[in-house]
């Protein structure tokens, strides 16, 4: 079943139940894809995005409570296998193995893309060289390029740091698997902090340094943490070209480079290569909250703010212009 038919199934769960008020012996609301109670899991790369959604949910079902649990992938995934939490959010889909274990338990595991992500690097603004090559950031990781201004002589002389948000961090699992890196081969240069917003603040007050954080943490326009969108002033965002077009000594005079940071479009596009899935992971037997939820997501309003946040919606908003056959005058 395709996205659009999921949907539409998850739609018409939620719309059946959306007038309902009914509440259980103890006055609360009953668990529907409207009303009740539910615990997320969240990849905390997403927490902006995930904020955003849950107010909006919020705003329209006032009988609705979604609490939300920010914790690295591994640990919301984690959670959700062990029935802690019936939903999380994650950049990745169940392994086989998760699908097995979660069919050990009679769940049947369910996942729904809900959008295109990109993992961002991001330098302080002292570093004058932004522009990178899919090689010259697995130089960095693993340590065969130790200085700034190996990369260039009008870079900082110093030794370059790099860090993620945690240690269990996906956006550092992502670039490990997309870099072909293991554990062993990062250098001691590359280190975790407690979070994105941590991240943003160390580039910031560390010109020698590189930051790997999602890229809504900069970008989503609906993100109650204004600071850190002060942090970006002091900061830069990185572009990144696939080695295929970085094969003469002078590819940043002949490559356009704006197609290679973050954006939506370069997302899009495909042309930025650290692009991602960000997931709906759930394990909720019935039509539920966690449901309701999911589909709001991919709705209308929902792909909205993922589109707000900076991210690449699964289901583009359409804008839909009427045009009329109307005889204009031009004055002579």
């Amino acid at each position: 079943m395709n996205t659009k038919n999921i949907l539409a199934v998850l739609l018409a769960a939620g719309m059946a139940w959306a007038c309902k008020s009914e509440t259980t012996k103890d006055g609360k609301p009953l668990d529907t894809p409207t009303t009740g109670e539910i615990t997320v899991g969240v990849d905390e790369s997403f927490e902006p995005l995930l904020r955003a959604e849950v107010e909006g949910f919020g705003i329209l079902y006032k009988q609705a409570t979604i609490k939300t649990v920010f914790k690295p992938e591994g640990e919301v995934i984690a959670d959700l296998l062990k029935d802690s939490i019936r939903m999380a959010i994650a950049a990745r889909p169940f392994t086989e193995g998760e699908k097995v274990a979660m069919k050990q338990q009679t769940i049947t595991p369910r996942e729904y893309p809900i959008a295109v992500d990109a993992v961002c690097l991001i330098v302080n603004k002292k570093n004058i060289d932004t522009v990178l090559s899919v090689t010259d950031v697995k130089n960095l990781l693993v340590g065969t390029t130790k200085k700034w201004s190996d990369l260039s002589k009008t870079n900082l002389k110093d030794s370059v740091r790099i860090v993620f948000d945690n240690n269990n961090s996906s956006n550092l699992l992502f670039l490990k698997d997309k870099l072909g890196l293991k554990d062993t081969e990062l250098g001691k240069h590359v280190f975790a902090v407690k979070s994105n917003a941590e991240v943003i603040e160390y580039i910031k007050n560390h010109p020698n340094s590189m930051g790997v954080i999602g890229i809504n943490w900069i970008t989503d326009s609906t993100a109650k943490e204004k600071e850190l969108k002060g942090f970006m002033k002091d900061n830069a965002v990185v572009a990144v070209v696939p080695d295929s077009l970085t094969t003469t000594p002078d590819w940043k005079k002949t490559v356009h480079i704006p197609d290679f940071y973050p954006y939506q479009s370069s997302i899009a596009l495909k042309t930025y290569p650290f692009r991602r899935m960000l997931y709906v992971l759930s394990r909720e037997a019935r039509s539920g909250l966690g449901t309701g939820f999911t589909s709001y997501i991919l709705g209308d309003k929902g792909q909205r703010i993922v589109l707000r946040a900076g991210l690449l919606p699964i289901n583009a908003p359409v804008r839909l212009i009427e045009m009329k056959n109307k005889k204009i005058e031009i004055e002579k």
